[in-house]
């Protein structure tokens, strides 16, 4: 297949006949998403969101343990695990780690999240400030599922509405996260199709 490619120059115009294959914008496209460095993949944002009943509180990101999304799952765990018994809730507090620059927020005596100076800098913040900023969320999250909990309808209720907040929450987040390369790519797509059919 014969391509022709137009550049002006002043008043010139100058013609340049190129012989490619009718798949070269695919090979081109492959041999870009191969070569990339596998830093350039992981400077997606890895971060996930802990949620109480459905409602966001804060987002986690991966540790020397466990990535962000078996952090959060675990986070959820010990709030939800706390809300089984809502009249023994106490208020968060914040301790010093095992390192100096880690934050432990427990409720309790139960730790919830430990806050490392990664979630720090992740926030633009100290580990101190932001596991202030941590446990205020928790203790607001955790007295308004308190809260459902004890009202009429109690548990049940609260769990299922836990459930449907949750998934509107989830599914927002991913087309957050979606449309955007999904438009990207149909972008891509359209740039080759008019570079190749120039």
């Amino acid at each position: 297949m014969i391509e022709r490619i137009a550049a002006v120059r002043g008043s010139k115009i100058t013609i340049i006949a190129v012989r490619l294959g009718a798949w070269w914008p695919l090979w081109l496209l492959l041999m870009l998403t191969t070569s990339m460095p596998p830093s350039t993949a992981l400077a997606q944002d890895e971060r996930v969101t802990v949620r109480l009943d459905g409602r966001a509180l804060f987002r986690v990101g991966p540790t020397t343990d466990a990535d962000a999304t078996t952090r959060a799952q675990r986070v959820e765990r010990r709030l939800a695990t706390l809300l089984e018994n809502p009249q023994a809730i106490a208020r968060a507090r914040v301790e010093r780690g095992t390192l100096e620059e880690e934050r432990i927020v427990t409720v309790a005596g139960v730790p919830v999240v430990t806050v490392s100076l990664l979630d720090a800098e992740d926030n633009l913040t100290t580990p101190a400030a932001l596991a202030a900023l941590w446990a205020q969320r928790i203790d607001t999250a955790l007295a308004e599922g308190r809260g459902r909990r004890l009202s009429p309808g109690g548990r049940f209720a609260a769990e299922v509405q836990s459930a449907v907040t949750a998934a509107f929450g989830r599914l927002g987040e991913s087309a957050l996260t979606v449309i955007p390369r999904s438009l990207a790519a149909l972008l891509v797509l359209g740039l080759f199709w008019f570079i190749a059919s120039v």
